[in-house]
């Protein structure tokens, strides 16, 4: 839940304010603006409004373009006759969790991508309703370029800044660029799991089974599980992905959930079942070969639970040769790298710490990233990161508690943990 406090209403605001507008970008304006008031030189101002106008095409592809997107899927879904039911604008650590005219809105830290979704009970002429969907966010991105193309036209020495600060025009030229940007067809890793882009899901919405598109009906009940695990009730969201299992059989990817909600609650025979199953059809269904990285990783997170080291290394190695970006897959590949006292493990960790978020996945990255300053012998670089978990341990879910059990028994510090 959100901090609400006066310290946390500050903490989130600053957080907020961060995730918009990055220190790198602070830093540049602030060069642009003292370019201006220097004005030594004629050019310096053709050099300060090119760097201003490049700041906010920046901001706006993620503050203006990404909220635009995602919100024209919501409101085309609303015209087909489908329920809006959440938005997700950015990625990494999640800021921001409420409800907007009954849409659930999350705002994570890194604003350069964006998820909607929406269920459809009416299967009636589904595929040109999903159509509909699916193009809802380019369409809102190109209406809003084309609207300000009518009456502008385009510029390039206005767009870059050469004839003055000129907003609309970047405004036209991020909203064109995002458009065009989403009817490219290719996948990406978001909420544990693979998800196309709009070009993607267009593409392949004429060569889906009707079975799998029956499973729109039941996107509200999938989310809730998502937001069951996200607040640790694993047991609630486990029983919705075995309810949708036994009404979708051939739906295999939910077994990837299902062995996550039974991994998360300590079944790690269970768990690891599961993947191992999955890992056999990756040669014959396309949908869990799509999901080969998140596989991957999971099979190494489990066999890391397991103190099964040598599969764990294996199959983290496969896991970030796939998707060499993911901050789950990076973390996962950091911790096995450390229990093997690989350095490039520390490294990995130092670039995905983060102390002013508190949560599972930082607490583990925090716990590994003391445990390769202890094999270094730094203890002073060790107890930072320790007092950080140890203050915030409660936070921790069962496997990752798991762990820190397992690194203060390492280095002689089990009186550090708490109930």
């Amino acid at each position: 839940m959100t901090d609400l406090t006066n310290k946390g209403r500050f903490t989130l605001a600053k957080n907020i304010f961060t995730a918009f507008f990055p220190n790198w970008t602070i830093a540049l304006l602030a060069l642009a603006l003292g370019l201006r008031f220097v004005n030594i030189h004629p050019n310096y101002i053709v050099l300060s409004d090119f760097i201003i106008s490049v700041l906010l095409f920046v901001w706006s592809m993620g503050l203006v373009t990404i909220p635009i997107h995602e919100l024209g899927h919501l409101l085309m879904a609303k015209l087909v006759k489908g329920k809006p039911l959440r938005i997700q604008l950015g990625r990494g650590q999640t800021l921001f969790k409420g409800q907007i005219l009954g849409v659930k809105v999350s705002l994570k830290h890194k604003i350069d991508s964006g998820l909607a979704f929406a269920s459809f009970s009416n299967i009636s002429h589904l595929r040109l309703r999903l159509a509909v969907y699916i193009l809802g966010g380019v369409f809102f991105n190109l209406a809003l370029a084309g609207c300000i193309y009518y009456f502008k036209g385009f510029d390039w020495d206005r767009l870059i800044g050469k004839e003055g600060i000129d907003l609309l025009m970047i405004l036209m030229t991020a909203n064109a660029l995002r458009g065009a940007m989403n009817l490219i067809p290719f996948t990406t890793y978001a909420m544990d799991s693979v998800h196309g882009s709009d070009g993607y899901q267009l593409l392949s919405l004429p060569f889906r089974k009707k079975e799998d598109l029956e499973i729109y009906n039941y996107s509200d009940k999938l989310l809730d599980a998502a937001e069951f695990a996200e607040e640790g009730k694993y047991d609630q969201a486990l029983s919705i992905y075995l309810e949708y299992l036994e009404r979708f059989p051939n739906e295999n990817l939910l077994k990837y959930g299902i062995s996550h909600f039974y991994l998360k609650l300590g079944e790690l025979d269970k768990s690891l079942e599961l993947l191992l199953e999955l890992e056999e059809l990756l040669k014959t269904d396309k949908k869990v070969k799509r999901a080969e990285a998140i596989l991957y990783n999971a099979l190494a997170w489990t066999y890391l639970l397991k103190n099964e080291l040598e599969k764990a290394e294996e199959y983290s190695k496969k896991a970030i040769l796939i998707a060499p970006k993911s901050d789950a897959i990076r973390g996962t590949r950091a911790a096995v790298l450390v229990e093997l006292e690989r350095i490039e493990g520390k490294h990995i960790l130092q670039d995905l710490i983060d102390l002013k978020y508190v949560n599972d996945a930082m607490l583990i990255n925090a716990t590994y990233l003391a445990y390769a300053f202890y094999l270094q012998e730094k203890p002073e670089k060790m107890n930072k990161y320790l007092e950080y978990v140890g203050e915030h341990q409660q936070h921790f879910h069962l496997d990752g508690r798991m762990l820190y059990e397992r690194i203060l028994e390492r280095i002689g510090e089990k009186e550090k943990l708490t109930v």
